[in-house]
């Protein structure tokens, strides 16, 4: 793969991965993830009252970014997820992160205005 397809493609990793971290780390599920080291998604709504569609999306989203490890159940709802040592460095940086998602909340809001005038 050339290097501008392989920058391309880390820039749209980064475009579902920030939101997608941010937003667990606001809900405090992402603490909780790690607190928990190994987990399923029926144990984090026994813990939380959360979406479980989302959270599963968002669990997908780590793991195919390679965030998480995972083994497959037969219910989805009981596979289960561990944490890896590239989603401990996230954690320790997720202040950048949070900066990172407040200019994309700031360019979206600021389009919206743009289409307003």
């Amino acid at each position: 793969m050339n290097k501008y397809r392989k920058k391309l493609f880390q820039h749209l990793d980064g475009i579902v991965l920030i939101p997608t971290i941010t937003g667990l780390n606001k809900s405090g599920l992402l603490k909780l993830i790690i607190n928990k080291q190994k987990f399923s998604i029926k144990e984090l709504s026994n813990d939380q009252e959360l979406n479980t569609g989302y959270l599963n999306v968002s669990l997908r989203v780590l793991r195919s970014s390679g965030l998480l490890e995972f083994k497959h159940q037969n219910n989805e709802m009981d596979s289960r997820y561990s944490i890896n040592k590239e989603i401990i460095k996230i954690t320790r940086e997720i202040n950048k992160l949070k900066d990172l998602d407040d200019i994309i909340e700031y360019h979206i809001h600021f389009r919206k205005l743009k289409k307003i005038q």
